[in-house]
């Protein structure tokens, strides 16, 4: 009974990675196992330095799960839309919604060659926008609650703002 045991525990410790039990011996984790939160954080700014972006704030969409949609147009002659739902809109919403924007130019290396959409859906967590852009996406929120309503080619007529993304403007250094 006793060799079952030290089997157990032989087998147990070859499974713990050395850096675990390193980690449990020392009582706390070790640096390289705590995650960098601020590289996972998604950023607005990858691939959209310079492009138009048209902002525009509905009541809601079609499908009411939905709380934004983000149309990324093919070459740089019309600007991307951003379209939230009224009742959703949230400095984390924002913040995402932008850096969904960035995360199909990526993907697309540039412009897309046909229309983009991405949709976020209402009960999605999204993370907190990072101290330095805090100023910009509260400014946003409160040009876009202010803003007339305007017509946009092909949506309709709301209120909406457009801006150009330039990460040293809107973050006014």
């Amino acid at each position: 009974m006793f060799i079952k045991f030290q089997a157990v525990a032989l087998i147990a410790a070859i499974a713990i990675p050395t850096e675990r039990m390193a980690g449990q011996s020392a009582g706390a984790a070790s640096p390289a196992a705590v995650p960098c939160r601020h590289c996972e954080q998604p950023s607005p700014f990858n691939k959209t330095q310079g492009i138009a972006v048209t902002v525009i704030l509905q009541d809601g969409f079609a499908k009411r799960t939905v709380d934004a949609v983000i149309r990324d147009e093919p070459g740089n002659a019309s600007p991307a839309l951003i379209a939230f739902k009224r009742a959703a809109l949230s400095p984390a919403l924002v913040y995402r919604a932008f850096s969904s924007l960035s995360e199909s130019r990526v993907k697309h290396n540039g412009p897309p060659t046909k229309r983009a959409t991405t949709v976020l859906s209402s009960g999605s967590a999204f993370q907190a926008v990072p101290a330095e852009d805090r100023v910009w996406v509260a400014h946003l929120m409160t040009r876009l609650s202010a803003a007339p309503p305007t017509e946009i080619a092909g949506v309709g007529k709301f209120p909406a703002v457009t801006l150009t993304m330039d990460k040293n403007a809107l973050r006014g250094k």
